[in-house]
Parts: C-alpha cells; sequence; structure tokens
C-alpha cells in the first residue's frame, strides 16, 4: 500500500455504541454549567477518561460512548497533542491511529474548517513518515521540528481556529448535554 493511501486505510474502530451500557457522568449541573471553554469541556470530558481508564481498555469501553461523547473524547487527543507540541507532537506520539474517530467527530458537530488542517498535517506526515521513524530509532523529535518545513504554518491555521473551534464545540456539548451527563 502506498504512503498516501494510508490515511484511507486508517480505520474508525470506535462506531460502535453500546446505548444500554451508555455511560453519562454524575456531576453537579448548577456547578459545570457555570464554567466556560476549557474548564467547562473539561468537566464533561474528564468522567469520559476515568471511565475509559487506559489505553488497553479504551477500545471496548469507549463503545459505552455517544457518539457527541466520542466528538469531544477523541478531538481531545488531537487538541491536547497538538497544543502541547503540534502536529509533529501528535504524530510523533502515534497518535494518529485516531484520525478516523477524530474526523467522524469533526463531521458529526459539522465543523469544517478543521478537516481541511488536518488533511494538510496528515499529508505532510505521509511525505515525511520515514523522516519520522527515523528520528523515533534515534529519539531525535528535535530534528523533525529543526527540518521539516510546513508544520509549523500548519499549526499555526489550527492554533488561529483554537477559539473558535473550542467556543463551536462547547456550545455543541451544551447543545447535546443529556448525552454527556446525569442531571
Amino acid at each position: 500500500m502506498k504512503k498516501e493511501e494510508a490515511h484511507e486505510a486508517l480505520e474508525d474502530i470506535y462506531t460502535s455504541f453500546n446505548s444500554k451500557q451508555h455511560f453519562r457522568a454524575k456531576v453537579d449541573w448548577d456547578t459545570v454549567k457555570q464554567l466556560n471553554g476549557e474548564e467547562f469541556l473539561w468537566a464533561v470530558l474528564e468522567p469520559m477518561s476515568l471511565m475509559v481508564d487506559s489505553y488497553e481498555h479504551e477500545a471496548e469501553r469507549v463503545q459505552r460512548l455517544s457518539p457527541a461523547q466520542k466528538a469531544l473524547y477523541f478531538f481531545w487527543y488531537l487538541d491536547a497533542q497538538v497544543a502541547n507540541g503540534g502536529f509533529i507532537e501528535f504524530y510523533w506520539n502515534a497518535f494518529d491511529f485516531y484520525l478516523p474517530s477524530i474526523e467522524t467527530g469533526q463531521e458529526l458537530m459539522q465543523y469544517d474548517k478543521l478537516l481541511p488542517i488536518i488533511d494538510k498535517a496528515h499529508h505532510l506526515y505521509l511525505q515525511h513518515e520515514d523522516d519520522f521513524d527515523k528520528c523515533k530509532e534515534q529519539d531525535d523529535i528535535e530534528w523533525l521540528y529543526e527540518n521539516i518545513k510546513g508544520f509549523d504554518r500548519i499549526d499555526e491555521q489550527y492554533y488561529d481556529l483554537t477559539e473558535e473551534l473550542h467556543g463551536f464545540i462547547e456550545r455543541f456539548v451544551r447543545k447535546n448535554i443529556d448525552e454527556f451527563i446525569e442531571k
């Protein structure tokens, strides 16, 4: 398989939803609804993260999350990695495994500005996948930052959207709050 086809070959293994075991956190809604931005999103997301608990049980436990919950849950993987070290960090830590789930979530939320940025980052990653592999063998992430041009521009595009994107996701979660928590 060509590397350019690898993105299409990634499969969203997290589409199953077991509605009979739907996890909804028990939180103090009167307190949580007063929060805004990342504080609000984390108050809703943290109980899901604690329930899933580990990568070892993720595939099984994430089935207890509704599609709306998964949209937030998987987006947070992308956001945390890119906020910490850009898309290079996202790929360095092998979070591209979650790209299909992240994309499914963005399509569900109908936020169309992020997917083109993800596509650019993934295309650039595929062009330099061998470099990533060599640098991992040598444990040298700095070489990637110093030598691969383009990720910095893509990171900036992402950072420019962050406030708008987080606001959009917050409104999405508030609109669908009954899928996320028990009031």
